[in-house]
């Protein structure tokens, strides 16, 4: 399949009955890809559309926070004029993602980092957990046109730190920032001086789940009890305790 080419996109939705989208990348992606994706949805029939979010609550985060979330909403907004049944899935941070660089936690640093209010609770969800509940979603009935909020853990700052500790016996130091203000002027900062869009990426995904903004709501864990999400500190204990990255 090829977003470029919209006889490949006709042939890959002949027949389907949800398309998925989980497609990444920039405006030519998100936003230019998958409209000729969904038109050929709409072409061969299919039910239900799947856009890919993927992240934080994006509705509840206001724009120019974080261009990528601004591209998905760009897009979104496509969606439901179209009448093609959809469902947007929103899962807070992938683990594997806010975990893998430093960012939050810096494991040769022995810190964790964060700016405005340390009780404010952050939600993360491992990416086969996601994947699990996007097809519980999709067999239910009930959330055609609907947005599905999953989330595979829920944790503070100082609960992120407890359980590293568990998980790696190390122990994390505490680094504030400053306030969620100080965080947005330092990506104007960074911005200015010209900062890689990448290095920009973390904190523009973080800050709104630090202040609250991108929380998820109306968590449907429980109508999918056959999905037995991993907790955090089981994630870490692989994270941070395989071969060669001890600390």
């Amino acid at each position: 399949m090829d977003l470029d080419d919209p006889l490949s996109l006709k042939h890959a939705c002949d027949g389907v009955g949800t398309v998925i989208s989980a497609v990444q990348g920039g405006p030519d992606t998100i936003i230019d890809g998958q409209s000729p994706l969904l038109e050929a949805a709409l072409a061969t029939g299919v039910g239900r559309f799947v856009p890919s979010d993927f992240s934080e609550n994006l509705f509840s985060i206001p724009e120019g926070i974080n261009p990528y979330l601004d591209m998905r909403r760009t897009f979104d907004r496509k969606v439901a004029p179209s009448g093609i049944g959809y469902t947007h899935i929103l899962n807070g941070g992938f683990m594997e993602a806010v975990f893998s660089s430093p960012g939050l936690i810096d494991a040769d640093a022995g810190t964790i980092t964060y700016w405005g209010d340390d009780e404010v609770a952050l939600d993360f969800t491992s990416m086969n957990d996601v994947a699990a509940w996007t097809v519980a979603a999709i067999d239910d009935p009930a959330t055609i046109n609907n947005v599905v909020s999953v989330a595979g853990d829920r944790r503070t700052i100082a609960q992120i730190a407890g359980d590293y500790a568990t998980a790696t016996g190390n122990v994390l130091h505490p680094v504030r920032r400053g306030s969620i203000a100080d965080g947005y002027a330092e990506l104007r900062r960074m911005e200015k001086a010209g900062a890689h869009p990448m290095a920009m990426l973390p904190l523009q995904y973080l800050l709104p789940m630090m202040s609250g903004e991108g929380t998820l709501c109306d968590i449907a864990n429980d109508r999918y009890p056959t999905v037995r999400p991993t907790s955090l500190k089981d994630f870490m204990k692989r994270q941070y305790t395989t071969a060669g990255s001890n600390r």
